[in-house]
This record gives C-alpha cells, structure tokens and sequence, in this order.
C-alpha cells in the first residue's frame, strides 16, 4: 500500500496518520481521518502547518497547472502590492504586470507582452532597492519604519515580476502573515474554487 493510500485508509493508525501528514499535507486533509485527527488535537495540525508550511506551498504550487501557477502568482503579488504602492502610489509597474500576468494566465496576451511587464516591474523593484539601501546606509545601518517600507516594497515589485514559487516567497518575506493566506489560497486552487 503507498504513502497515499495509507494515509487515506480509515484504519490508518494515529501516529502514522500524523507522519504522513507530514509529507502529504493535501492528502491529509482529503482523508476521512482528518477532521477527526484535528478534532482531537488542534494543537498538533497547527503545529505542523507552522512547522512545514512553506514546504507544503511548494507542493501545493507544483500541482497547479501552469495557468493556475500564474494566476496564483498573481493573486500572491497582489496581496503586498500596497505595500508599493503606499511608498511610490504613482509607480502602476508592478500593477501593470500583475495584470498582464492574469491575461498571460488566461492566453489573453503573447509571452513578450508578459516579459516586458515583468520586466517593468523588476526594474520598479530595483529602483527601490537602491532607495532603500541608500537610505539604509544614510541611517547608519539601523532599520526604521520608513526603511522597512522601502524594503516591502521592493519585494512587492519583485512578486509582481515572479513565477508562481518566487512570488510565493517574496510575498511570505514581506508579510509573514501570508504564508497562512498562501496555504489556504493554494487549497481554493485544488479544490477547483477559483475560476
């Protein structure tokens, strides 16, 4: 019997549910056990979605399809994309490429439109980096909260420029609270909630 088909078996025993779960997270919460698994310890499934979730993201993103894979990149960058644009509110770059991004997903748009877009708002990225950096330098390599906006939104420009597993990152890295989101966004996918 594979790892599969262990963890889905209603007689799977609790301990080897637990560690399967481990490695096969969206399998885990396919299974008839899982609701009584987490019924019985909360704890314990949050615990492990903290402990692996960026583990499980790259897995739930390898099995979107490449169109979802866009579309999901997409929806990460636009998640921090305020981030940008509360420092350069008249810099539309890396909206433009999450927009071009969807069409690109949807085959609403050439693969060189997609590349300029996302060129465009990796250079928007790389502006700010260089703001940011110089002002870090300037503040005598202390971080403050202008600083620190400068940074979010350098990494929201670059999500906006990524695939799918990059823009997953830069997003986690702006936000830590978007890890959570990305787990529960990436379900919706495979679940087939997003049209």
């Amino acid at each position: 019997m594979t790892e599969i088909e262990q963890i889905a078996d209603p007689e799977c025993p609790v301990e080897h549910w637990w560690t399967l779960a481990k490695k096969h997270p969206i399998e885990a919460i396919k299974s008839v056990l899982y609701p009584l698994m987490t019924l019985e310890s909360p704890d314990r499934w949050h615990a492990l979605e903290q402990a692996h979730i960026i583990d499980w993201i790259k897995i739930g993103i390898n099995r979107l399809s490449a169109a979802q894979q866009h579309l999901f990149a997409a929806d990460c960058a636009e998640q921090v994309l305020p981030y940008f644009e509360a420092v350069y509110p008249e810099d539309r770059r890396p909206r433009e490429a999450i927009q071009v991004h969807r069409l690109f997903a949807n085959g609403g748009t050439t693969p060189s439109a997609w590349r300029k877009a996302q060129t465009a708002s990796y250079n928007a990225a790389n502006a700010a980096n260089a703001i940011a950096t110089k002002a870090w330098k300037a503040n005598q390599s202390r971080y403050t909260p202008a600083i620190d906006a400068l940074y979010e939104a350098t990494v929201a420009a670059f999500s906006a420029a990524s695939p799918a597993h990059e823009a997953a990152a830069h997003a986690a890295i702006a936000v830590l609270t978007m890890r959570p989101w990305q787990w529960a966004r990436l379900q919706e996918y495979l679940r087939g909630e997003v049209a």
